[in-house]
């Protein structure tokens, strides 16, 4: 980190333990606890029910959040579980016993508790063999190991993962692939307005390919190592510390976000890169939510051997998200990627017009801004969608000129049609523009700048010049057992060759006096992929599932590596694994 950054990390670090110094007089921490890990499904579960209307305003577009606030929406849910169906009172059962501390440290008049005869599935299956097992093994009923008291608080698990991915394309590059996890997680409090949270993790991946070489970037997981034909090592960890007073939260660590309310992705901040160190600070008060994050990125490159260390660049991103509305959340947001140089510390300043800031600067960053909503139309249907604005010439709206790059994102989400219980379903569409997420035009010498985080993008999963088509229906037919079947649609203008540049590749940003100022969406070397998939996952305990599922893939036109030429494919993969903690 550059020590510009770190003095402003330390000034806002310094500021914030005395903010949380002069308010321990306060009684509650309403944004306090660790934050909920991203793939959980209490977020699903929570945006489900505010669809249906069981929730009055909830603030899930930009995560990860606090488990102090989502203990207040199960709170909330508490006192309307008679409105609810068996499944979903179940489910709030058990968020009221994994929420527990939580619901004591936020202060309620009347702390609300899970049902009487209610057993937590650790509890059920340890029940027949309660004499056999050490006492000190779930104990709490939910962490494998627990240390509680008033000033700090300890909670451990393993984390254990074997998954099994084998495909069945004909002519792809595709085989197989088998991941081995092992690791820990502890997390918990120190004090009233101190919360920490510890996840390490290795693993050992198997596929039927070679990988590009000694050490390299593997898509979504950052830092890899190969020293043997088909075999790679990588390591993941997420750990913070974070700082809470009744509005103001900040965090200190390495971790990942998710701005939006898209199932398939976020067009400006996702989970699908791996995560990276930031700063991040969160305020809540009236009907409004503001987020800004600061982050270190790796800006990666191929490199022959461990010796030699991948160069860094800068990533700063701010939110608010307003609800005037208990239907409608409406989000604003901004972001911009600096290199080549160390982390100016006007973009320290989390009430800052990022492109006027850039300006400041010289125009050398790749900034972006733009918007999202979601919107409960009736009860159990919604309406969201998100837009990200790379670079704009308004004058030239509509005329294919390649400077105006943007992203879209709509979906539509249905709860319970027909009053079915536990149904969903959900249609969701997102494009990417040609060049959107592509380096700076400012900085024409290198791809610093393009929206990437150790090779992976730090938005949407897709490359610019390709849409995304996805549908799904779902039903949980129990708090343990969901499956669902669902339909995607997947489309890339790839460029055709080294000579010919439609957009296509994130890597690739416009080269002046060669590539035409004007583009046409889907153009150049067009790939189609159709994919058919059904899917199933229990929970047998806590955050241990079973998962499975089976999906036919038709693709047209994609690039097959092994033998350096586009063809057609078809086939079955199926996957099946067991996931603890993960």
């Amino acid at each position: 980190m550059s020590s510009r950054l770190q003095r402003g990390v330390f000034c806002i670090l310094l500021a914030s333990l005395a903010t949380s110094a002069l308010a321990q007089s306060l009684s509650t921490v309403q944004q306090g606890g660790a934050y909920l890990e991203l793939n959980h499904w209490i977020y699903d579960f929570l945006q489900r029910q505010y669809v249906k209307g069981n929730l009055t305003q909830v603030f899930l577009d930009a995560r990860p959040v606090a488990r102090a606030e989502l203990a207040k929406y199960v709170a909330e849910l508490a006192e309307k579980r008679h409105l609810l169906n068996p499944v979903e009172r179940e489910q709030v059962n058990f968020c009221l016993r994994e929420f527990s501390d939580e619901l004591r440290r936020i202060g309620l008049a009347q702390l609300p508790a899970p049902d009487a005869f209610y057993k937590t599935e650790i509890e059920r299956v340890l029940s027949p063999i309660e004499s056999l097992a050490p006492r000190f093994a779930f104990e709490n009923g939910r962490n494998l190991l627990a240390v509680e008291s008033e000033e700090f608080t300890a909670n451990f698990d393993f984390i254990a993962g074997s998954t099994f991915r084998r495909g069945g394309l004909d002519s792809s590059d595709f085989q197989r692939e088998d991941r081995l996890t092992n690791g820990a997680v502890v997390w918990g409090r120190i004090g009233e307005r101190v919360d920490y949270y510890i996840n390490i993790r290795d693993n050992a991946l198997r596929t039927n390919a070679a990988f590009p070489g000694e050490v390299f970037a593997l898509p979504r997981y950052g830092f890899a190592l190969s020293r043997q034909f088909g075999f790679a090592y990588h390591d993941e960890a997420v750990a913070y510390l974070k700082v809470s007073t009744n509005h103001f939260e900040i965090a200190y660590g390495k971790l990942s976000n998710q701005w939006g309310a898209g199932l398939t992705g976020s067009l400006v901040l996702s989970d699908y890169a791996t995560s990276y160190n930031q700063l991040l600070l969160r305020l809540k008060i009236w009907k409004l939510k503001y987020s800004s994050a600061f982050a270190e990125l790796i800006d990666y490159a191929l490199q022959p051997n461990l010796s030699v260390p991948q160069n860094k660049k800068y990533f700063a991103a701010h939110r608010l998200d307003i609800q005037f509305h208990p239907n409608i959340n409406f989000g604003l947001f901004e972001s911009v990627i600096i290199a080549g140089r160390g982390f100016d510390v006007g973009y320290l300043n989390p009430i800052m017009f990022y492109r006027s800031m850039e300006h400041y600067y010289g125009s050398p960053d790749n900034a972006a801004i733009g918007a999202d909503f979601n919107w409960r139309v009736v009860p159990s249907l919604a309406l969201y969608g998100q837009m990200f604005i790379d670079d704009l010439t308004t004058g030239k709206i509509g005329t294919g000129f390649w400077g105006n790059k943007f992203a879209y994102l709509a979906g539509l989400y249905v709860v319970d049609p027909f009053r079915v219980q536990n149904i969903d379903f959900r249609i969701e569409y997102a494009r990417v523009d040609p060049y959107t997420y592509t380096r700076s035009a400012t900085r024409p010498q290198d791809n610093a700048t393009a929206y990437l985080h150790y090779g992976t993008p730090l938005g949407y999963f897709s490359p610019p010049n390709s849409d995304y088509l996805f549908l799904e229906a779902r039903c949980r037919f129990t708090k343990q057992l969901i499956a669902s079947v669902s339909y995607s649609r997947y489309r890339h203008g790839a460029n055709p060759d080294s000579l010919t540049n439609v957009g296509g590749d994130i890597l690739l940003s416009r080269r002046p006096n060669l590539d035409s100022e004007f583009v046409k969406f889907l153009d150049g070397a067009l790939g189609v992929r159709d994919e058919y998939r059904a899917s199933v996952s229990f929970e047998v305990i806590r955050n241990l599932f079973l998962n499975a599922w089976a999906s036919y893939q038709n693709s047209r036109n994609f690039l097959v590596h092994a033998r350096n030429r586009r063809e057609n494919f078809s086939g079955w993969i199926w996957f099946v694994g067991t996931q603890w903690n993960i």
